[in-house]
């Protein structure tokens, strides 16, 4: 057991299985979560897929430091977030002005535009999780992993038991849980893969309309400005409103 992973897992005070890395395929990894997350409903807890680094150990940390607390007070103070999480409008946040993120009034039109850009045939479907690969090697491989079970039944908290956030333009734990639990309760969106910089969900509800797919892709925008302005070039709203209507992943990072 390395640093990291004894780190995390002490905060976490949770059962948790080690997932060996190496794997050019993840099927395996994905049956393994799909599993867990049957179980989990049925013995009260939900399965969080971590990918341990030292930067994420570094964010805990700082959480830690952040809250004058120490690593033996990690319960009494992921409570505390999930508490805070309750007082969070989430609307606001998910339906932010973009004039009020952007000052450069070109860019703020051409976001504008995207807001309304047709969704087309021959968008990406994700049906698997892509965060957990080491993308430096030619032939990329997934790194070491670890499956916590989470002692709790509401998915949308599991946000504030890995307190990555507040960095740049990512949502804080107790936003990001409040977020979660809107998406939850109309998407059945599950928290299932963490790292330093990313979130992956996976979700059982589609949109069901067009209309709603487009709504959406404005809110996973507002919450992740990355996952449009960084993503590739030429991509748009229409893009990841399509995307959304057969996915089962959501996926999210912040540079």
């Amino acid at each position: 057991m390395n640093e990291d992973v004894k780190f995390i897992t002490d905060f976490l005070k949770c059962d948790y299985e080690i997932i060996e890395g190496g794997l050019e395929d993840d099927t395996k990894i994905m049956e393994c979560y799909k599993e867990h997350l049957e179980k989990g409903k049925k013995e009260g807890y939900t399965p969080l897929i971590i990918i341990p680094t030292d930067t994420l150990t570094e964010a805990i940390e700082i959480f830690l430091e952040d809250n004058d607390a120490e690593i033996e007070d990690s319960k009494k103070l992921i409570n505390e977030y999930i508490e805070k999480s309750k007082e969070v409008n989430y609307k606001d946040y998910l339906h932010q002005n973009i004039e009020d993120i952007y000052d450069d009034k070109e860019y703020i039109e051409k976001i504008k535009k995207s807001f309304n850009a047709p969704i087309v045939e021959g968008f990406e479907v994700f049906d698997s999780f892509g965060s957990y690969y080491d993308y430096s090697l030619d032939n990329p491989v997934t790194v070491d992993l670890i499956l916590a079970k989470i002692p709790t039944t509401n998915p949308y908290e599991l946000a504030c038991y890995i307190p990555m956030g507040g960095f740049n333009d990512c949502p804080n734990p107790e936003t990001q849980a409040a977020i979660f639990k809107y998406w939850y309760e109309k998407y059945n969106a599950y928290p299932a893969v963490v790292g330093y910089d990313t979130w992956e969900l996976w979700v059982e509800k589609q949109p069901k309309t067009e209309e709603e797919a487009r709504e959406l892709a404005i809110e996973h925008y507002y919450f992740c400005l990355d996952r449009v302005d960084q993503y590739s070039e030429n991509y748009d709203h229409g893009k990841l409103a399509g995307t959304s209507l057969k996915s089962y992943v959501w996926y999210f990072w912040w540079d």
